[in-house]
């Protein structure tokens, strides 16, 4: 069993996996830890999200979860990010410069098509 204690905000704050260890538990009776705190089988896994922590929490009808709060990116994780939105403007750049060169084809052939009207001819 593993002994949590919780906050007010449902956030876990203690955690213990040895509550009646004889050398490292707590020293306490199932009774008298259950006046703090309570017993849960296991503590779930969280997940690794870029730019997030997680936070530890508890609700008697969902159990243990996971609450996910914004932190300052890493370092690496900002040379990715930003490598990522280089590749984005790239790829927005050049299907920009696609169109462009179409628009100047079709302005040619317009311009083209004056000229002949223009001189008297037919298209």
């Amino acid at each position: 069993m593993i002994y949590i204690q919780v906050n007010d905000r449902k956030e876990v704050e203690f955690i213990h996996h040895m509550p009646f260890d004889e050398t490292h538990g707590l020293g306490k009776t199932q009774e008298e830890l259950k006046q703090f705190g309570l017993f849960v089988e296991s503590i779930p896994e969280a997940m690794d999200q870029a730019g997030k922590y997680p936070i530890l929490k508890y609700d008697p009808v969902s159990g243990l979860y996971y609450d996910y709060a914004n932190r300052a990116l890493t370092d690496s994780e900002k040379i990715v990010e930003l490598e990522q939105n280089l590749g984005n403007v790239l790829l927005e750049s050049a299907a920009d410069k696609a169109k462009i060169a179409e628009m100047e084809t079709s302005q040619g052939d317009l311009l083209m098509e004056i000229a002949t009207l223009k001189m008297g001819g037919s298209l």
